[in-house]
């Protein structure tokens, strides 16, 4: 199955504040596991969430995986991005999508956090 992954993120008013996100995407698109791998934002950058799934059912993907750039479950997991890629999907009927969980629920969090504090401790 062609696959095209879409790694969204909040988005921000401060320039350069989703630098991370899209170093993240060349990364995973360096990894070559995926054919198609794009950025994605809620709201404040480009491009938003339907210019990104636009640009992957042109690609001629079958699935689209959003893999979300979000730590904590808040309105944005549990209202928008459902909401966002339940219309998508009535507007793309031939293409499967899904979502990731937030990553506060990732195993290796806590391993994450620890190693940030000894960053600076």
């Amino acid at each position: 199955m062609k696959t095209g992954v879409i790694l969204l993120g909040h988005g921000s008013k401060l320039a350069g504040a989703s630098q991370a996100m899209l170093d993240l995407v060349k990364q995973i698109n360096e990894q070559g596991k995926w054919a198609f791998v794009e950025p994605a934002f809620l709201q404040f950058e480009c491009p938003i969430l339907s210019e990104s799934i636009n640009k992957l059912a042109h690609a001629g993907v079958e699935k689209i995986v959003i893999a979300t750039f979000f730590l904590l479950e808040g309105n944005h997991m549990q209202r928008d991005i459902p909401e966002q890629v339940e219309h998508e999907a009535k507007r793309h009927k031939g293409i499967q999508f899904a979502y990731t969980a937030a990553l506060g629920h990732h195993p290796q969090m806590a391993d994450i956090v620890l190693d940030r504090i000894k960053e600076v401790a």
